[in-house]
């Protein structure tokens, strides 16, 4: 396959999928990883594509798009580390918690490795294999339909199972965050379970990087009304931090 035609074939994924992992794109073209990168270098300089560590994505405003788990989770790495250490730092031993699913919870669960006498609940299938080994954590897996690539559950049956729990403290992922829309999910059907876990939290704690604000994506998840402290870091735009001071939201910015 000549370079144009390379070129074209990865454009068409892209459009169709959002988003290319550097190790597929090579093997679906019989060429080197080395090749695929410089292919992504010259794209990301003439079309809307971000490139991320192990791949890239699209960068079109679709309100239903959303990454593969692995692009996620190349993004923002050190901040959502320390979004993950401080959201750690907030649970006590003996407490209940439910963990969404996502790349930035996957770090809040990574930050509890090695402390005890607690148990979580979760949607996330890589949280749930992480904790599973972890002495003094009880995991309950929330079960339903698997979501291709996200690795997360979601459906009618994991909605009911969660209505069984009451926990101490929820930590919500989100795909977006606006200052009229409140936060917002590209799935509608997730969104519907997370609403569940809000409504099973005793405290809601958002976690989420500063790249998700001033976005809208499909799916209403809840107003600012629920949340009782967000932790981000501290490129979030000055208008959020002001209304949430306001709304009596606790902050804490990495």
């Amino acid at each position: 396959m000549l370079f144009e035609a390379r070129q074209r074939k990865i454009i068409e994924i892209l459009e169709r999928q959002g988003s290319v992992k550097v190790s597929n794109l090579a093997r679906y073209l019989g060429v080197s990883k080395v090749t695929v990168r410089r292919h992504l270098d010259i794209l990301s300089k003439q079309m809307p594509i971000v490139r991320v560590r192990g791949g890239a994505l699209s960068n079109k405003e679709d309100t239903s798009y959303e990454p593969d788990y692995d692009v996620k989770s190349g993004k923002y790495l050190e901040i959502k580390q320390k979004i993950g250490s401080i959201a750690a730092s907030l649970v006590s031993s003996g407490e209940t918690l439910i963990i969404d699913a996502g790349s930035t919870t996957w770090h809040v669960a990574s930050s509890l490795i090695g402390r005890s006498n607690l148990t979580v609940v979760t949607n996330d299938l890589k949280i749930a294999l992480l904790l599973a080994n972890t002495s003094g954590i009880n995991v309950y897996l929330i079960g339903g339909k698997i979501r291709p690539y996200i690795f997360s559950s979601f459906g009618h049956s994991a909605e009911e199972y969660l209505k069984s729990f009451n926990v101490n403290k929820l930590f919500l992922g989100a795909d977006s965050v606006d200052i009229e829309k409140g936060i917002t999910n590209a799935n509608s059907e997730e969104s519907h379970l997370k609403q569940e876990m809000i409504h099973s939290a005793k405290e809601v704690i958002l976690v989420t990087d500063s790249s998700k604000f001033n976005k809208v994506s499909f799916a209403k998840v809840s107003d600012f009304s629920v949340i009782d402290c967000i932790i981000s870091d501290k490129k979030m735009p000055k208008k959020y931090k002001d209304l949430f001071i306001e709304k009596g939201i606790k902050l804490s910015l990495v």
